[in-house]
């Protein structure tokens, strides 16, 4: 993530995860949210079974088009989940708590999703991947 957001690039990324869940980028992504929203940064991690992300600026990614994609790739009904407030809590004292409106955070579960095909969808949008 700081390698993101020190990137001068201002297109977003996406990242193939090997992760078996999502609960690690749910977890974490947060905690960026207000740095995504200053720097306009974005980033999606695909696996066969979610796409999460996280964008500071929500224009750079055409959700409709995920969803739907996402909805025809997967084997059971894709489930989504998309809020434009994103809240924080540091685990340390003393940090203060992070509160952001007017970012996108999204997380779609599903199963046996075409990742390669996903990426193609991702990369039609102008999101590159990060390697």
């Amino acid at each position: 993530m700081r390698y993101l957001l020190k990137d001068d690039a201002s297109h977003p990324y996406f990242v193939k995860s090997d992760q078996a869940d999502p609960t690690l980028y749910i977890s974490s992504l947060p905690q960026f949210a207000q740095e995504f929203k200053e720097k306009q940064k974005g980033i999606v991690f695909l696996s066969s079974n979610f796409i999460v992300g996280l964008f500071g600026d929500p224009s750079k990614i055409n959700m409709k088009e995920l969803e739907e994609a996402s909805k025809t790739l997967s084997s059971k009904p894709a489930k989504i989940m998309v809020k434009d407030k994103v809240t924080y809590k540091f685990k340390e004292k003393g940090k203060k708590e992070i509160n952001v409106s007017g970012v996108l955070q999204f997380m779609i579960s599903g199963a046996d999703m075409n990742v390669e095909k996903l990426a193609e969808t991702l990369s039609g949008q102008g999101i590159k991947e990060m390697e």
